[in-house]
This record gives structure tokens, C-alpha cells and sequence, in this order.
């Protein structure tokens, strides 16, 4: 059995003598961060630790650039590369090879450009441009480029392959390295795969739980059915006029909700002059169902062209003096209040 023997800039493990299999170190760290930054990303223990932002950083700004350069540039320049550690292959192809800082460059430019797309794309999905997602999503893109990137290198002659400066693992043998090589993409993608699942998953639950109240305002047409449109822009002080709103419910729990109608004229820089509280109700509306609750505004002080007829939608009872700051939804219309001149 023949020992380790320690070659430059490669440590040599075996005790058979067969072909060589290297395994790019650059590769395989690329990797482990990507896979390290996704467990980070879904461990509900580290969210706001300062773990999670040095691991989710480089997956952001470096890594999938990183391993789609890799893909595209598989031979070292044929000038000295600062990654390449000082090696040189003097038949390089072209536009196959980059200079070290290049590669750097492209690799941070391709990056914001890899997570841009995806998250352009998820936009279009139930999921939508959410933290977890888009980071899982990058992960589970950057193993794929990684693994394309592993194989597209070792398919080039080691005289012309690129590498980094430092130690990378060679394991002698027939099919030993080809071995540990298979092991470690196989085991990034079933870990890329999990992550991408769990997230969605956890993601379309947490979509399904979320809470929150559609309030809008309503009209009556024509038949009788309540629309979102046609309102009247044109209310006269002393008379009054109908309108609707409807409540759906998705607070998860029945809720008694309470509405709060004003009438306020404001100037032109959007300073409130006079405010009038016009009516206020409640409504109970049971989790899931839609309450259309029709009444009257009747405006007594408040007239003019610059009015906005303000709804203020409250969970509990309002405070003293109700606002669209301190309500929880809140709608506007613009409408012209004339006096009643009879």
C-alpha cells in the first residue's frame, strides 16, 4: 500500500494506481456554502442573526454568478490568474478563459442578475417575491450550475483545466473519485430538492394563514347587484344617499367590525379645513363569508368641491377621535357636496 503523498497544491490519497479524478475545490466550496446558506435560510432559529447574513450574502451577491461563470469558462487564462495561483496554459482557447479579476467581476454581475430573474419570475407564481422562496430558489439554481460546472471542467485536459490556488482532493483509483464526486452532487441535489419543497410548502401554508380584511365600496346598478363602480359624485348637505360597503372576512376567527363614515374638505396641498362624522355601523361578518352592508351618507356641514368622503374600517370599536392613520382599512371617494338651497 503505497502512502499519501503531497503533490503542489494537491493532496493525493490512494494506494492504487488508475486514472485521476480531480474534483475542483472551487466547486465543491461553492456548494457547501450554497447548501450551509439554505439550512440558515430555513431555520426559523436564525432569522435576524448575523449567521444567516454571512451566509445569505454571498448566496445574493456571489455564488450563482460564481457557478454560471464556471460553466461558461472552464480553461485557465494563459496569462497569470490570481485565482489560478500563478498557472499558466498558453493554448487556451478563446473566449473559453478570463482573467482572474474578470471572472470575479462577471461572477458578482451575473449574480444580481441570476436573482433578479428569479425573482421575476416567481412573481408570476402563488408564491410571489418573498425572502424564502427567491433565496431558496437561488440555492437550488446555483447546485444545478455548480454540477453542470463540474462536469464541463473535468471534460477539459488538466494542462488547460482552470483551478484555484488552493488544495484540492484527488483520490487514485479506477472509480474512486468519480465515486465521491457522484455522492456529493447527488447528495446537493436531494438537499437542493428538500429545501426547494419545504420552502414552497412552508410558504403556500403561510399564505393560506395569513390574515387580513377586504373592505370596499359598493353601488347598486341597474339589476339590483352590487358593484364596484358607478358610484354617485355628487351628494347634496341635507339629503341623502345611498351607498354599500362589503366586508370579507379572512381573519381566521369571526370578527364584529365597525365603520366609520366621514366627510372632510381639504386645500390644495392636501390639508385637512373641516371633517364631519356622517354615520358609523357595525357589522358581523363570520370567517370566510362577505357582508354587504348598504346605508345612507347625509351630509350636514361639510360642503364644497375638494370632499372626500372617507371610510375607516376598525376590528375592535374605534377611538375618540377615528382616522384613516390610526383605522386598520381605510377607503376614499371624491365627491362635490352642494348646499341645499331649498
Amino acid at each position: 500500500m503505497s502512502s499519501a503523498r503531497v503533490l503542489r497544491n494537491n493532496a493525493v490519497i490512494g494506494n492504487s494506481p488508475g486514472t485521476t479524478r480531480e474534483t475542483p475545490a472551487d466547486l465543491l466550496v461553492v456548494m457547501l456554502l450554497t447548501v450551509v446558506a439554505t439550512a440558515m435560510i430555513l431555520l426559523p432559529s436564525t432569522s435576524g442573526t448575523i449567521p444567516r447574513i454571512l451566509f445569505g450574502l454571498p448566496l445574493l451577491i456571489f455564488l450563482p454568478g460564481y457557478a454560471l461563470v464556471s460553466v461558461a469558462y472552464t480553461k485557465s487564462n494563459s496569462e497569470t490568474s490570481v485565482l489560478a495561483g500563478g498557472r499558466s496554459s498558453g493554448d487556451a482557447s478563446p473566449g473559453r478563459s478570463i482573467d482572474g479579476y474578470t471572472r470575479i467581476g462577471l461572477s458578482i454581475a451575473s449574480s444580481l442578475a441570476i436573482v433578479a430573474m428569479v425573482a421575476y419570475l416567481l412573481n408570476f407564481t402563488q408564491f410571489g417575491i418573498r425572502p424564502v422562496p427567491t433565496l431558496v430558489a437561488v440555492s437550488g439554481l446555483t447546485i444545478v450550475l455548480t454540477v453542470v460546472a463540474v462536469w464541463r471542467r473535468r471534460s477539459v485536459s488538466p494542462a488547460e483545466r482552470f483551478s484555484v490556488n488552493v488544495p484540492a482532493v484527488r483520490i487514485r483509483g479506477p472509480t474512486g473519485g468519480q465515486t465521491l464526486l457522484n455522492v456529493v452532487i447527488v447528495l446537493g441535489l436531494v438537499f437542493a430538492l428538500s429545501a426547494t419543497g419545504y420552502a414552497l410548502s412552508a410558504s403556500s401554508d403561510q399564505a393560506g394563514q395569513e390574515s387580513f380584511t377586504e373592505f370596499s365600496l359598493l353601488s347598486e346598478n341597474e339589476t339590483g347587484e352590487y358593484v364596484a363602480n358607478g358610484y354617485p359624485s355628487e351628494l347634496t348637505s341635507g339629503e341623502a344617499t345611498e351607498f354599500a360597503v362589503g366586508i370579507t372576512n379572512h381573519e381566521q376567527v369571526d370578527h364584529d367590525y365597525t365603520v366609520v363614515v366621514l366627510l372632510q374638505r381639504t386645500d390644495e396641498s392636501g390639508e385637512i379645513l373641516e371633517r364631519e362624522e356622517v354615520t358609523r355601523f357595525q357589522a358581523s361578518v363570520g370567517e370566510g363569508q362577505t357582508e354587504i352592508v348598504p346605508h345612507t351618507v347625509t351630509p350636514t356641514s361639510v360642503t364644497g368641491e375638494d370632499v372626500e368622503l372617507v371610510y375607516l374600517l376598525y376590528l375592535d370599536d374605534p377611538p375618540a377621535s377615528p382616522t384613516p392613520e390610526n383605522s386598520y382599512r381605510d377607503l376614499r371617494l371624491h365627491v362635490f357636496v352642494s348646499e341645499n338651497v331649498r
